[in-house]
């Protein structure tokens, strides 16, 4: 796949209605998917917050948790070329592990359905905990894709959330 990679987030949800659909592994009310798709980048993380997360009250999720987005327009889903996303990790995946995965058309809760994308240079590192107010750039080899996430290790008695999920291609 050639062409230019295009500044428009095609994850970008404001109505949290129809498609792009912004789908996660686990998420309490308060902290739903569609949260990581609004365009929203305030990076806070009292109350009033505005993210998604796996937080369950005295639970702590071991194995890879993920968010994605379900890509197309209205009520279709439409194959698209994704080439990079740019993710707001949360203060508590500082050192946490992420892959970032494209969708083979199979049942969306089996992670052998997903597979993990060529980033063209090193996968960029979690951000610590003390500087992680920024969106990380990650770029891969274009694949055209219906669906993709991100999965995230938590640390140790720890959650994974996300402030913002960003998807762009050609």
């Amino acid at each position: 796949v050639e062409g230019t990679s295009s500044d428009e987030n095609i994850a970008l949800n404001t109505s949290k209605k129809d498609m792009p659909l912004a789908i996660g592994w686990v998420g309490p009310q308060n902290d739903n998917p569609f949260n990581a798709t609004d365009g929203n980048k305030d990076f806070v993380t009292g109350e009033g917050k505005n993210i998604w997360s796996d937080w369950e009250r005295d639970t702590y999720h071991t194995d890879q948790n993920w968010m994605g987005v379900i890509l197309g327009s209205g009520s279709s889903v439409t194959p698209r070329v994704v080439d990079r996303v740019s993710v707001g990790f949360m203060e508590e995946d500082g050192d946490g592990q992420h892959k970032v995965k494209d969708w083979t058309n199979s049942a969306l809760q089996d992670d052998k359905n997903w597979t993990e994308v060529k980033y063209t240079s090193s996968k960029p590192s979690v951000p610590d905990s003390s500087d992680f107010k920024k969106m990380v750039e990650i770029s891969f080899e274009p694949v055209t894709t219906r669906a993709i996430r991100i999965s995230l290790t938590p640390q140790n008695n720890q959650w994974v959330g996300l402030e913002e999920f960003e998807v762009y291609g050609m």
